[in-house]
């Protein structure tokens, strides 16, 4: 993040340059934040750089499991968090056990599924080997909810986590079709920094990517992971 001044004194202007670097730079540069400052410098403004990867952690929230309602429908217990979640479901009965999902209301989502299953026909049984966790994003601290293409700060976590299963779990296999398939493209100068963790340990077996409470680095910079 660069920090850019500007100066109510002699005429001259700073943050002219900043009005420069966005049309040479295509407008990549977008500003975040504007506060007030006493003295000379009278404000500053914060210019984020598009493309920016910062910090992201993966927490795994909750875990949900597949049952049966009072009239023989199925149901997941306990009901989901009604937020934007990426979210897994596990299918030990599959030769890929694993999909990837976003939502900006999880809830609503596996509303409808729940749905389509139960007008299908399918019962409680057939699904005791599968269940459903949320994971929840947080970037440079702050805790972000995707929307339903996976984006959350501009960022597309939704393939972030697809990736991270294909290159750090070789034995999950996943079931999506759209975006596992391709590189995810990490633009940062700086390299690309990841947690995944289940501090509650939801997750039966799970060996979260971690270094003694530190970020991961992925890549050392630009490039495909």
């Amino acid at each position: 993040m660069d920090i850019f001044y500007e100066s109510e004194f002699f005429g001259f202007r700073i943050s002219d340059f900043g009005r420069i670097c966005r049309i040479i730079c295509g407008n990549l540069i977008r500003k975040v934040g504007v506060r007030k400052v006493p003295g000379v410098i009278t404000n500053f403004t914060f210019i984020e750089r598009g493309g920016h990867m910062p910090n992201i952690v993966f927490t795994v929230s909750s875990l949900h499991s597949f049952g049966t309602s009072g009239n023989g429908m199925v149901i997941l217990q306990p009901a989901l968090p009604v937020q934007g979640r990426l979210y897994v479901i596990w299918s030990g009965n599959h030769q890929r056990n694993i999909y990837v999902g976003t939502s900006a209301n999880v809830q609503q989502r596996f509303n409808d599924r729940l749905g389509d299953l139960n007008n299908s026909g399918v019962v409680p049984a057939t699904l005791q080997n599968n269940f459903v966790f949320t994971v929840r994003t947080t970037i440079n601290n702050i805790k972000h909810q995707p929307n339903n293409l996976g984006m959350a700060n501009g960022i597309d976590v939704e393939h972030l986590l697809m990736r991270i299963y294909i290159n750090r779990y070789p034995l999950f296999l996943l079931r999506n079709t759209v975006k596992w398939n391709n590189a995810f493209y990490n633009n940062d100068l700086t390299g690309l920094h990841v947690r995944y963790i289940d501090p509650n340990g939801l997750i039966v077996g799970f060996n979260g990517v971690d270094n003694g409470g530190n970020f991961v680095q992925l890549l050392g910079g630009l490039g495909n992971y």
